[in-house]
């Protein structure tokens, strides 16, 4: 196993490029974050040994990619921000305006750190599971009401388990082995994260929910459907991004990891389904909430 140490002083484009090729092409085993007490995170990494389930590689590449654009774009702006700095009148003139569009709002040089910090966060944690697999809706059911129970959490409504993202545990998988067949649990044993998501559970939810959800400019079921399939999908992969941090705002995080990243136009869709799933999902960080709150509270970093 091998570390690649991301310092902020330090970070730059090429920087950038050689975290790049550690992800892609690597398995990452542990992110380990101390990016608020030291500056710092550092990144394990081993030889990939797991392929990604090819019904869902050219969504990943989307989100990654996507990630990857917005975080590069931060450090164009930031080397701005460092010429405008060291520059002569004469040279600032032939600079573009400084600012950074960040959420909707034109954010000025003193908060650069925190915005790049963020942006590495968001990129680094899209690669921050191995493989993606779809469950029927027992075997769903049975994984959540056994997490569930274990860590003494109410199931407010079991029904509404229509993704999870989960590390490795011998004794979860175990419950699987009756129904899941033996070549795709030993594809799932290969990883150390794994998202889990359930295309019956959410047709479910689409059909009890869509005279609710319809209002949001939603056309028909199948719609309905896709919107809520990717929403759970970024939502899970949200549960990674964050995966450094435990605690109750846990759901609101990864719903968060949602609004970024389809650029707040499900933010309505996401504000109803929490309402419907229960106490834990409830007032969602969204994008257009105040960047103080985004900093700390999202990402813990101030």
């Amino acid at each position: 196993m091998e570390n690649f140490e991301i310092k902020m002083d330090s970070f730059d484009i090429i920087k950038l490029e050689k975290l790049r090729n550690i992800l892609e092409n690597n398995q990452i085993k542990k992110i380990i974050n101390n990016i608020k007490s030291e500056d710092r995170i550092v990144i394990q990494y081993d030889k990939k040994t797991i392929k990604m389930n090819e019904k869902f590689y050219f969504r990943v590449e989307l989100i990654r990619n996507k990630h990857y654009r917005k975080l590069l774009n931060i450090i164009d702006a930031v080397n701005n921000i460092e010429i405008y700095k060291t520059s002569s009148k004469k040279e600032i003139a032939r600079i573009d305006p400084i600012s950074i569009e960040v959420h909707g709002l034109k954010v000025l040089s003193s908060n650069y750190a925190n915005i790049l910090k963020r942006a590495l966060i968001n990129y680094i944690g899209v690669y921050n599971f191995d493989n993606i697999f779809e469950l029927s809706k027992d075997e769903m059911l049975k994984l959540r009401e056994y997490r569930c129970n274990n860590n003494n959490n109410n199931i407010e409504d079991i029904s509404e388990a229509l993704g999870m993202y989960c590390h490795y545990d011998d004794e979860v998988f175990r419950l699987l082995e009756p129904k899941v067949s033996k070549r795709k649990l030993g594809k799932m044993e290969k990883g150390d994260k794994v998202i889990l998501i359930c295309p019956q559970l959410i047709r479910e939810f689409c059909s009890k929910h869509f005279d609710e959800l319809k209002k949001y400019n939603i056309r028909n079921k199948p719609e309905l459907y896709t919107i809520i399939f990717n929403k759970v999908l970024v939502h899970e992969i949200g549960h990674g991004v964050f995966d450094y941090l435990d605690d109750y705002e846990n759901e609101r995080r990864a719903n968060y990891f949602v609004s970024l990243t389809f650029d707040g136009v499900f933010d309505k869709i996401i504000k109803k389904m929490t309402d419907i799933q229960g106490k834990s999902y409830r007032d969602p960080k969204l994008i257009d909430d105040d960047i103080s709150i985004i900093t700390n509270d999202v990402y813990n970093i101030k």
